[in-house]
């Protein structure tokens, strides 16, 4: 089964629901929803389950993979090989924030530093990025 059979297109019905669950911005005209659905349909990827959204900046709109949605991708390529829990603010002597640190300290994060492993001719391989916030 290919990815476009996987996920139909939005329906008129799901582009209501979407808009009034703040998935799809209000006044987002139809052919960019069109757009947006296509890339759903695909990539088999649901709005409804958060696994990509459309984001509306300024006028202009970005389709966003969500952290569901590169699970989804990760699990169905076979080559994931697990993710390490996201450390917070990372400093160059190894120490960083838990998320429930940060809760904990009413902080927030000024970057977030992941580690995704994937197998890779054989061997389990990291893959390490950071974000800053302030980007």
């Amino acid at each position: 089964m290919n990815a476009i059979a996987k996920v139909p297109l939005l329906t008129d019905d799901d582009v209501k629901t979407l808009t009034q669950a703040g998935i799809i911005p209000e006044g987002t005209p139809k052919s960019q929803i069109a757009v947006f659905g296509k890339i759903c349909a695909e990539r088999g990827l649901s709005a409804f389950s958060k696994e990509i959204h459309l984001v509306g900046y300024g006028g202009k709109y970005s389709v966003i993979v969500g952290i569901n949605g590169f699970r989804k991708i990760a699990s169905e390529s076979g080559q994931h090989a697990g993710t390490d829990d996201v450390k917070f603010d990372v400093h160059p002597d190894g120490k960083f924030y838990t998320a429930a640190q940060l809760k904990a300290e009413k902080k927030l994060p000024q970057s977030a530093t992941c580690t995704v492993w994937r197998i890779v001719s054989g061997q389990r391989v990291p893959f390490t990025h950071t974000v800053v916030f302030q980007e």
